[in-house]
């Protein structure tokens, strides 16, 4: 409904048509239920304009394992914040065995991973990343365990996720 108007002038006329309603003492007493649904119709849109894009692509199977890479451009810790938990809104994703997460900031000068318990994955996908020089990208590889231990292949299909999400959306060349 408001996509594509100023928010300023949102916020001004939700706080202008708030202060200019007569207010008696029930009222104020019951003023946080009354204000949280204000604020999350607002805040909602402001959200979803500030998320970065999100790429996925297609999962792959080995041996009953799913890998899935996801992608996104990222210039600050809020935007991978925000990316993460727009993932994880997904109750697939939610409940990989695995999210295994890597983002690089160069210019805020920030490297982060998380193995989310796939022990030294992240650390591999840096090294990917670090070896292509790539920058300003988060990416995040789901994995859902198929009850077979694939031992060090998972790590080359993490990295082949990894490096497939990067060379389809122009990170890397092949």
């Amino acid at each position: 409904e408001n996509v594509g108007k100023p928010i300023a002038f949102l916020w001004a006329d939700a706080l202008r048509d708030f202060v200019d309603k007569p207010s008696n003492i029930d009222e104020t007493s019951n003023m946080t239920t009354t204000i949280e649904p204000i604020v999350q119709q607002y805040i909602s849109p402001i959200v979803e304009t500030l998320l970065p894009p999100i790429y996925s692509d297609e999962p792959f199977e080995d041996r009953k394992s799913v890998f899935q890479a996801h992608l996104s451009p990222v210039h600050s810790k809020e935007d991978v914040q925000l990316v993460v938990n727009k993932l994880k809104e997904n109750k697939k994703i939610a409940n990989a065995t695995h999210n295994i997460i890597w983002d690089e900031k160069r210019n805020a000068i920030l490297a982060d991973c998380d193995d989310d318990g796939e022990t030294a994955a992240s650390g591999r996908m840096l090294h990917l990343m670090e070896i292509a020089d790539v920058k300003n990208v988060l990416v995040v590889v789901s994995r859902w365990f198929g009850g077979i231990l694939l031992h060090n292949d998972r790590f080359k299909h993490i990295n082949n996720a990894t490096r497939i999400i990067l060379i389809n959306h122009g990170y890397i060349n092949k």
